[in-house]
């Protein structure tokens, strides 16, 4: 593990650079082949706004609904791409939906090598988040989503943060702005660095002084202009699925008092951590907390920003709580640096490809069936989300049985070695 901030470095070959594309396109094309595409006809979603910004763009449309009008470098690539072959709108995004989908592996691989991983652990990342519902299965189902390019983009920001090349961090977070708020919490986190270090350094004040200008400057632009001069015909608030015209306030207080929705979002980040759960237990993650070393406070808190973003956010829960990738990642390489078992291994990845419900298709005729497909929608609690709560719990005890299994054989190992 890196524990001097100037070792984190992207040292991989390019034959490993070779090896991880294709890695990474073949498990992008079985997915592809086991996932059915998203029937626009059959219920309206958020696609409707995504297709209309790409085909009539931003200025002097009126139909525009917040917040997705705020989002539109997804569907202006998919405009762009559409112009300038003669392909369709929604081929536009299939293209963009495949290279999202490599981007994302991609800098999955990059995060763990700069962590510490070897290419081997690299690429079982790539398979990790490659059998993930909500990265890549998902994202090629609908592919109208903004999603694409999001998840790279916020990986390769953490590693600009850490690697303390704060330029780039703020570019790329400003790009990512575009596509999903997520993506600016490692410009969050830069902020929050810069304005401790103000308070403690003597030194460097003017270099520390203009980054938090020109990074509070990305938020103004990227974040609070669009929504003061981009003209909408109506806003989505979240928090009126719980109340009418809820004040500002109960925007976000509304969505944290719901019992059943925090029940799914406890779901969802359960699910989502499954990899941890069966690489590693109490001990295990001890020694993860002591080598994430002075990165400790950064990953930290991008958890909290995700979980707190996700809290006051929408509907899909299970689908926000992704964007804990970067943390998932770096705890996954810092567990495969203690070498678990290659039971485990295979365990996991069984565990992943059945319950994220990667060989299933996506059923579209009814809306119920469609929702609770992966479950940890909203504030829905039915019989099949406590199925699925059955269906994580067993996984768990799996999980957790076959790794005191392991623990137990390899301690009496060792005992008798001592004996010999």
């Amino acid at each position: 593990m890196n524990t001097d901030d100037n070792l984190y470095k992207f040292d991989a070959t390019r034959i490993e650079l070779l090896q991880t594309v294709i890695v990474s396109v073949m498990l992008i094309v079985i997915i592809d082949l086991l996932t059915n595409s998203i029937d626009t006809t059959l219920f309206e979603g958020d696609f409707i706004f995504y297709i209309d910004m790409a085909e009539n763009g931003i200025l002097g449309n009126s139909s525009l609904v917040a917040p997705f009008a705020y989002r539109p470098l997804t569907p202006f690539l998919a405009s762009l791409i559409s112009t300038f072959t003669g392909i369709s709108t929604m081929m536009g995004y299939q293209v963009i939906a495949w290279g999202g989908a490599l981007f994302t592996l991609v800098s999955s691989y990059a995060l763990t090598r700069v962590f510490g991983g070897s290419h081997r652990h690299g690429l079982i990342s790539v398979i990790i988040i490659g059998l993930t519902f909500y990265h890549l299965k998902y994202l090629l189902f609908d592919v109208y989503r903004p999603d694409h390019l999001a998840y790279g983009l916020t990986s390769f920001a953490f590693i600009a943060l850490v690697q303390k090349r704060y330029w780039l961090c703020i570019g790329l977070s400003a790009i990512g702005g575009l596509t999903r708020e997520f993506t600016l919490v490692p410009l969050a986190l830069l902020l929050l660095q810069q304005l401790v270090w103000l308070v403690q350094e003597g030194d460097s004040r003017k270099q520390i002084m203009s980054r938090i200008i020109v990074g509070g400057g990305v938020i103004v632009v990227f974040v609070i202009v669009p929504r003061l001069f981009i003209s909408v015909e109506s806003t989505v608030v979240y928090a009126t699925l719980f109340k009418p015209n809820p004040t500002s306030i109960e925007t976000i207080t509304l969505p944290l008092t719901s019992f059943r929705r925090n029940l799914n979002l406890i779901f969802a980040v359960l699910a989502y951590t499954l990899p941890i759960l069966w690489l590693g237990g109490i001990h295990q993650l001890k020694a993860v907390w002591e080598n994430l070393g002075s990165t400790r406070g950064l990953v930290v808190g991008y958890t909290f920003f995700v979980i707190g973003l996700t809290l006051i956010g929408g509907t899909d829960l299970a689908r926000f709580v992704t964007y804990l990738h970067v943390p998932l990642i770096i705890i996954v390489t810092l567990m495969l640096n203690r070498k678990p078992s290659v039971i485990l291994l295979i365990g996991m990845f069984i565990t992943l490809l059945i319950f994220n419900r990667i060989p299933f298709l996506l059923p579209q005729e009814d809306y119920n069936n469609f929702i609770d497909f992966y479950g940890a929608y909203h504030d829905r609690v039915n019989p099949n989300i406590i199925l699925r709560w059955q269906e994580l719990v067993v996984f768990m005890f799996i999980a957790g049985g076959i790794r005191g299994g392991i623990d137990i054989v390899q301690r009496d190992r060792k005992a008798k070695s001592r004996e010999d």
